[in-house]
């Protein structure tokens, strides 16, 4: 039977490349980007009307992820 700390060494060993340095300042222009689009569409908003943030910040969320893991930009085709 595996540890914890031997499963936690092992999935470490697997992440740990994904957050090197070099892959965090790809992932920082990723992100950077990813916000920039998100003050294009605050921007956008009327500033008279209350709107849910929330939704915004998912999708957000859910670009960079998606950005960054797989390479994939769901807004590619939206402009």
């Amino acid at each position: 039977m595996i540890s914890l700390d031997d499963e936690w060494r092992r999935q470490r060993a697997i992440i740990q490349p994904t957050f090197s340095p070099n892959k965090l300042k790809e992932m920082r222009t990723i992100i950077e980007k990813c916000l920039e689009e998100l003050m294009v569409k605050l921007n956008e908003q009327p500033d008279d009307v209350e709107f849910d943030i929330s939704y915004l910040m998912k999708r957000t969320s859910m670009n960079i992820i998606l950005n960054c893991a797989f390479g994939i930009n769901p807004n590619k085709d939206e402009h």
